[in-house]
């Protein structure tokens, strides 16, 4: 598992090299220091900056490790069950141009206690940020904070209802709560933990033929440069590690996995710390 994604492809050494570029034309003394840290990061020196894609990509590999040999051994002792999550909490809308690390933490804050209230299962998180924008409409975009995680057997009703009430429908996010069951493929667990930030586009479609009526058509685009920036700078602040919770799964276990993917906010360089 480690070997499939733990290298980065070459999409993912263009896409870190586009963003250096934007980061410096973006010419900010803060965009500047993190083009540097990301332009020094090397397989034998990784920065584990937030930002980073490519140590991103080996922050997924050491997830689905954890999943693979933690979890799943769990799952094999109730019913060989496991389940996906997908929380889009309304609280984690922000504002284009006022997204930074305290946006994320406040978020990474409530869906913690939410997910321990609501008592779910040993399960492994992670945070997700994508811009949602819908064009000719009077929708304004904004930054998505969400969360994507997997957790060992399968949700009582009751669970699923509580978390259904504590995160309503809005306007713009019309179904706030998906939980799913999970088979063993790579891809539905990685997809989890992925390290890829993209713009949403949702577009009113209205057929011309047939008997369908107006829809709404969703597309993934690249971030725009000042998009991509401010996204960066604040993935940076908030920290690559720091991104993943727990509940239910022992802490040398997850120090194991990926305490090497954390450092304090406020560093530089990396450094584990405890979980």
């Amino acid at each position: 598992m480690d070997s499939l994604m733990a290298e980065p492809s070459l999409s993912d050494i263009y896409e870190a090299e586009a963003l250096t570029k934007r980061l410096k034309r973006s010419a900010s003394p803060e965009s500047l220091n993190l083009a540097s840290i990301l332009s020094q990061c090397e397989p034998r020196n990784p920065c584990f900056s937030g930002a980073c894609i490519i140590c991103g990509r080996r922050m997924q590999a050491a997830c689905c490790e954890l999943v693979d040999e933690r979890l799943r051994s769990l799952a094999k002792q109730v019913r060989g069950r496991m389940t996906s999550y997908h929380l889009v909490p309304a609280y984690g809308m922000v504002d284009v141009g006022n997204l930074t690390h305290r946006s994320i933490s406040a978020f990474s804050k409530k869906v913690f206690r939410l997910l321990s209230e609501a008592k779910v299962s040993p399960s492994a998180f992670c945070i997700d940020i994508t811009l949602n924008d819908m064009p000719n409409t009077e929708f304004k975009p904004y930054w998505c904070i969400h969360v994507h995680g997997i957790a060992v057997d399968w949700p009582s009703a009751e669970q699923v209802y509580n978390l259904k009430q504590a995160l309503t429908r809005s306007s713009e996010i019309k179904r706030p709560v998906r939980v799913e069951p999970l088979d063993e493929r790579l891809e539905g667990v990685a997809y989890l933990f992925k390290p890829e930030r993209s713009r949403r586009e949702r577009s009113l479609c209205t057929p011309v033929f047939g008997h369908r009526g107006p829809y709404h058509d969703t597309h993934r685009r690249a971030l725009r440069p000042q998009q991509s920036v401010e996204l960066a700078l604040a993935e940076h602040d908030y920290g690559l590690g720091q991104r993943i919770f727990t509940i239910g799964i022992s802490s040398s276990s997850v120090q194991y996995y990926v305490g090497r993917f954390k450092r304090p906010p406020e560093g530089l360089n990396p450094f584990v710390v405890g979980v």
